[in-house]
């Protein structure tokens, strides 16, 4: 559920990832300015968390890592919930942006990339 100030509320709910295709949808040119600069390389490293840094796009990937979290130990799958609502090119392209790891070595890399086992 988002708040007036635009932040997302965390809930294990599958309300949740409706709220994130909401969030993209208004900050897709921030994420693509995200995927573009760490297609740069090392010579990007500090923009890339220059721009993590920003207040709103901190929040949205915290908030998104919690739900994660609780909806994983609710015993939900939180990427299954997330696919129901966004395609797997744009999720790929949401975790490419904010960990820099998208799936192609599978769900193992990309929770290391979000630092959970």
């Amino acid at each position: 559920m988002a708040h007036s100030n635009g932040r997302v509320a965390p809930s294990t709910s599958a309300r949740f990832p409706a709220e994130i295709v909401k969030w993209i949808a208004m900050n897709g040119e921030l994420i693509n300015a995200l995927i573009a600069l760490r297609r740069m390389g090392a010579e990007a490293d500090a923009a890339v968390e220059a721009v993590g840094e920003i207040p709103g796009l901190l929040r949205f990937r915290l908030s998104l890592e919690l739900w994660m979290a609780l909806a994983e130990g609710d015993g939900a799958d939180p990427e299954r919930l997330m696919l129901e609502h966004l395609p797997l090119d744009l999720f790929d392209r949401l975790r490419l942006a904010l960990w820099g790891a998208p799936t192609p070595g599978g769900d193992a890399d990309w929770l290391r990339a979000v630092g959970r086992p």
